[in-house]
């Protein structure tokens, strides 16, 4: 496959996760790079040399805001806050140690403002930090136009240049994907609409094995092509919004496809226990392991969802088998 392409990774392992794509694809791929990395001496070198491209990021200008808040539904209440001062349309506020911010809509006084809710985003009504007549500090980000950075990368893979891009918006330590952000969709039609070429994107699955020790291995899996297809693009002419959602879940799926997610660590650790266990006699390459691992998560998430009030007394004693057996392992 030729450029353009669109190679879209999970994000675990900071500036190795791009590192270990460029050395494994056959393609030159420039990646989309925070600007406060890309100004940086030694690494924006780097950067600069493999052709990435830099985006401003609201959360490297953040100002601490005065007094505090809480969450009424999409409503902001402030305590003690000059909201009229350091607010406006666009900015962004993120509650107490959340790893989420919200974009403001409307500020009212200096003491309420409303929330919006974008697609591919958290929703305010669910945060948990400030909800419940909870107050906490806030820090404020403000709006960033990003129009240019779009129009820049979009022309790139209008000419045939392959791009690379971390679609959860920021590298993390969990065992599942964060929520992934609607940029990949935009630029996608965005070429599309502007280039007529229908970028394919390819996902990449980093699966790492104590990935932050050194000599840590790592399984690097492209999954397969997804296209923009003539009904999506029919939809994207009624409906831009609708069109990214279901492009975006698309990317999910087949970000999903290449790795072993589980809600958490235990569950993770529960997974590749019984793929050891289940293991037959005679070894398994590493993709043959990481595949096996894959349908056990797959398999656990549907036991989870058909019985959400808690597993059959048989399943449970089994897992509890099998967790002790893994803490016995653990003391060695």
């Amino acid at each position: 496959m030729h450029g353009p392409i669109i190679f879209t990774g999970n994000h675990m392992n900071q500036f190795v996760d791009a590192v270990l794509i460029l050395i494994t694809c056959p393609h030159r791929v420039g990646f989309l790079i925070a600007e406060k990395s890309f100004n940086h001496p030694v690494v924006g070198g780097l950067a600069k040399a493999i052709g990435c491209y830099p985006v401003a990021r609201p959360q490297d200008t953040a100002k601490k805001g005065t007094g505090q808040l809480t969450f009424e539904g999409l409503n902001v209440i402030g305590k003690g806050t000059n909201f009229l001062t350091v607010l406006k349309k666009g900015d962004k506020i993120r509650p107490g140690r959340s790893a989420n911010a919200y974009r403001v809509v409307e500020v009212t006084s200096d003491t309420s403002a409303l929330l919006g809710e974008d697609f591919g985003e958290p929703s305010p009504t669910e945060e948990t930090y400030c909800n419940e007549g909870k107050y906490v500090e806030y820090d404020v980000f403000p709006y960033i136009f990003q129009g240019k950075m779009f129009e820049v990368v979009e022309a790139e893979l209008g000419q045939g240049n392959n791009l690379g891009i971390f679609p959860e918006g920021g590298s993390h330590d969990n065992t599942d994907l964060l929520p992934l952000k609607a940029g990949v969709s935009a630029i996608t039609f965005g070429v599309l609409e502007k280039f007529d070429i229908n970028v394919p994107i390819v996902p990449v699955g980093l699966n790492y094995f104590r990935g932050h020790r050194f000599r840590g291995r790592a399984v690097v899996e492209f999954g397969e092509p997804i296209r923009v297809t003539k009904s999506l693009q029919d939809t994207y002419k009624i409906s831009k919004r609708s069109a990214y959602r279901t492009l975006l879940s698309q990317v999910e799926d087949g970000m999903r496809s290449v790795l072993v997610t589980a809600p958490n660590y235990e569950e993770l650790k529960l997974i590749h226990t019984v793929r050891r266990l289940y293991q037959r006699a005679g070894s398994l390459s590493t993709y043959q392991k990481q595949d096996l691992s894959r349908r056990f998560a797959t398999a656990y998430r549907v036991l989870r969802e058909k019985y959400k009030d808690g597993l059959p007394d048989d399943l449970s004693e089994l897992q509890k088998r099998i967790e002790s057996y893994q803490d016995e392992l653990d003391k060695w």
